[in-house]
């Protein structure tokens, strides 16, 4: 278990509230399978160790904490839709809530018929007061 100041103040986002976010997406051109996600997935958590962490405020500092347990099967879904909804989507993502500790997750939009995938990044930042 580590724990590790953040003092590169950029990547600090400031906010009005606890809910503020940062999404990440991006399209492909044919169809993602469950195992490419679960392999994408599982190579991102290995090689950026923040995605094993939370975002701790500690007296106004704030820490990345490694967790102990994490899921990654819990930290991703994937829905079959038209990719005229992917943007439907993204609205959903925005306004629904961390369901982990972690405050990552990947929202999967399939369209099969189509051959179009898109992934959003959905990540939970902090505020300093």
């Amino acid at each position: 278990m580590f724990s590790q100041e953040i003092t590169n103040l950029p990547s600090i986002i400031y906010s009005n509230n606890d809910d503020c976010k940062i999404i990440v997406n991006a399209e492909f051109e044919k169809i993602l399978t469950k195992k490419f996600i679960n392999n994408y997935i599982k190579t991102l958590v290995n090689n950026y160790p923040i995605l094993r962490s939370k975002i701790e405020n500690i007296n106004n500092k704030i820490y990345f904490k490694e967790l102990d347990n994490i899921d990654i099967n819990k930290n991703f879904e994937i829905k079959m839709i038209n990719y005229k909804k992917f943007d439907e989507e993204l609205f959903k993502v925005i306004n629904s809530p961390f369901k982990s500790e972690s405050k990552w997750f990947f929202h999967f939009c399939i369209d099969k018929k189509n051959k179009k995938s898109r992934f959003y990044l959905d990540r939970k930042s902090t505020r300093l007061n």
